[in-house]
């Protein structure tokens, strides 16, 4: 026969038994009994069962909802238990309790009045205020609301298991694992305020960084969650600032070479801390006690010193970030915190002269300057000559002298020409020839206890190779070789960059070192010879100069004539007939009238010339001029007939092509 109407019990109650016993009419008389072994029962699933999180950012209290449906006999006092996954913590900062709850029958909902019975770890039981004797009809709506939850980290979270329970807390009627597991977003900081000082100790000294130069940036984090007790603060500089620089925040009470932790404003229990200079992050640890417990809740300020910024240039943001204590579980983060760009300024004391003043000789400069930052021994200087000296004339320009004066420990030097361009009159020159070896600065790193003074870090490698650095205030000389001093006047301004290996980033900038005053020469000679002798006659003139020390082939050649000659007489004055005279072979070379002037009585005849191509001593310039007027004789009253009149001087010079003097003969 069959028996309907009868309910499971609940899975996980225990081991019970059937009893069958035959009787007589009257029950009490047994006839035959047998015990049989109760069948394994098995959990049902809800029908339908979700978990939403009011909140998802990592760091922050967040809401807990729950909703399932029920399928069959559920009695109206059962009890919910979930199991929250790692990342999602219960009963921060006060135990967890019950927000709200609703039951929803097939034809009415209302307030289950559920509360929280037991928390144990991750697990958390609430128990639905019910008759015990009624049961759910199927297909009823649970929602329990659990308030006073923490997001803890960021990322993807395990699923919640759901368990529903008979009011015993034991017998499992219902289930459902992994549900709905919440992905966790970092938290942003309320607010990230970096700010950069040369000497940290002193608050009103924020500016913008300078290229070279070193100090100590000051953090003021404003979280906008809470961290746990000993969480993680990771700071990622730009890649331009080098760390565990040997001390350049002028304290030297520590003159060990490594970043430092300082001035540890709040809270007062930021403990250990690391520095990669390779990756260039510093990891710093709190202590006990979560961010809610410190002086000024959820506040930080720090100084991170002995920090070296490479080069000028516009600072990649920097990277701040909040970790749980394993320093993987990321809480709260700002990617990108903008600060000032880093500028660079004049070294001191540059000076750039030839050691001749005279136009048109090939001599060398002398090039000295004190940088006011720190620059790599293997640093390159590029220094820029006006358009009055061409580099590389005759032979390459090479270093003759080099030296570090003030070098501490003394350092060998020996440097060279790395590049030169002599059409743009740049030179490159390399201070120290890199060796390929570690210079203890590049990929160092430092580990230092709680609590520990900068002399207790541990600094991999220990120190720094000395002279890999020259520190503020090194002096730099050199000598550069072959250099002509083309024109004579005031030169234009000299230029002087201090960059790092590459040759291309700068550090220290000096666009305009001051100009010269170069002697103008006289030629070896110089003759102007009219073709025709008659006052007052249309003629032509031959030019002859002879260069004393050189000219720039697409140079100039000036002729001024004296008072009574006509220029652009009949026509336009034109040149002809132009050739150079080099070890007395002629050559013809194109020339071309740049102006004539019929007021100032000047012509200036512009050679065809390469720009790379240079006249010596004693070579020669020739060409005629035409369309010229001679002057009016008036010889002296009372001279004898054919009695002519001398004319006055002539001045003839030679200029490059941007007219700059060079050589003049009268």
């Amino acid at each position: 026969f069959t028996l309907s109407g009868i309910i499971n019990p609940g899975a996980g109650a225990g081991q019970s038994t059937y009893q069958i016993r035959s009787t007589f009419n009257d029950p009490t008389r047994i006839v035959d009994q047998a015990t049989v072994q109760s069948i394994d029962i098995t959990t049902g699933m809800f029908l339908q069962r979700a978990v939403s999180l009011s909140g998802l950012v990592a760091g922050k209290s967040t809401n807990v909802t729950l909703t399932v449906s029920t399928v069959g006999y559920i009695p109206r006092d059962a009890m919910i238990r979930t199991t929250f996954p790692l990342g999602v913590a219960v009963s921060l900062p006060i135990p967890t309790t019950v927000l709200r709850s609703t039951c929803c029958l097939p034809t009415m909902c209302y307030d289950c009045n559920a509360s929280v019975i037991s928390i144990v770890g991750s697990e958390v039981t609430c128990q639905i205020q019910g008759d015990g004797s009624l049961n759910f009809p199927d297909s009823s709506n649970i929602s329990i609301t659990l308030t006073n939850i923490r997001n803890l980290w960021a990322g993807p979270k395990d699923g919640f298991d759901i368990s529903l329970l008979l009011s015993d807390g034991v017998s499992n009627v219902l289930q459902a694992k992994d549900v709905d597991g919440p992905v966790l977003l970092p938290g942003t900081f309320q607010s990230i305020d970096i700010q950069f000082s040369e000497t940290p100790s002193l608050s009103t000294t924020f500016k913008p960084p300078v290229a070279g130069r070193c100090g100590g940036y000051r953090f003021i984090i404003y979280l906008s969650g809470l961290l746990p007790e000993n969480a993680k603060v990771e700071v990622s500089f730009p890649p331009t600032i080098s760390l565990n620089e040997p001390t350049c925040d002028f304290d030297t009470r520590f003159p060990e070479p490594i970043s430092r932790l300082t001035h540890l404003r709040v809270p007062f229990t930021l403990i250990d801390f690391t520095i990669d200079a390779g990756s260039r992050k510093v990891v710093i640890s709190t202590a006990t006690g979560g961010s809610e417990t410190w002086a000024t809740p959820g506040y930080l300020e720090f100084y991170i010193t002995n920090v070296r910024h490479t080069k000028e240039t516009p600072l990649e943001p920097f990277s701040v970030r909040t970790f749980l204590a394993d320093g993987v579980s990321l809480v709260e983060q700002q990617l990108s915190v903008p600060v000032a760009p880093v500028t660079a300024e004049n070294s001191t004391e540059v000076s750039i002269r030839p050691t001749s003043f005279a136009a048109g000789v090939r001599a060398s400069i002398d090039v000295s300057f004190r940088i006011i930052g720190r620059l790599p021994r293997t640093g390159v200087v590029q220094i820029g000559v006006p358009d009055s000296f061409r580099l590389s004339d005759g032979e390459p320009s090479v270093i003759l002298q080099s030296d570090l004066p003030n070098a501490q420990p003394v350092l060998p030097v020996s440097m060279s020409v790395l590049s030169l361009d002599a059409n743009a009159g740049v030179a490159f020159i390399r201070i120290a020839e890199p060796t390929g070896e570690p210079d203890g600065i590049t990929n160092s790193t430092v580990i230092c206890p709680t609590g520990g003074l900068p002399s207790m870090c541990q600094r991999t490698p220990a120190a720094v190779t000395p002279g890999a650095l020259l520190l503020e205030g090194q002096n730099i000389t050199f000598t550069l070789s072959q250099v002509r001093n083309l024109a004579g006047g005031q030169t234009g301004p000299f230029s002087l960059f201090a960059l790092l290996t590459d040759a291309v980033s700068l550090v220290e900038t000096n666009p305009t070192v001051p100009a010269v005053n170069l002697t103008i020469g006289s030629l070896a000679d110089a003759t102007v010879t009219p073709a025709l002798l008659g006052s007052a006659t249309r003629t032509t003139f031959f030019v002859q100069v002879s260069v004393s020390n050189t000219l720039q082939a697409n140079g100039n050649v000036i002729v001024k004539f004296p008072a009574g000659f006509l220029l652009n007489d009949g026509g336009q004055t034109q040149v002809t007939g132009a050739s150079f005279v080099v070890f007395a072979v002629e050559t013809p070379t194109p020339a071309t009238i740049l102006t004539s002037n019929a007021q100032t009585r000047e012509v200036i005849v512009s050679l065809g010339g390469a720009a790379d191509e240079f006249l010596g001593a004693f070579n020669l310039v020739r060409f005629t001029l035409t369309n010229i007027r001679n002057m009016v004789a008036r010889p002296p009253v009372g001279s004898a007939s054919g009695t002519g009149e001398t004319s006055g001087t002539f001045l003839v010079s030679t200029s490059l092509a941007s007219l700059a003097l060079v050589e003049t003969f009268t």
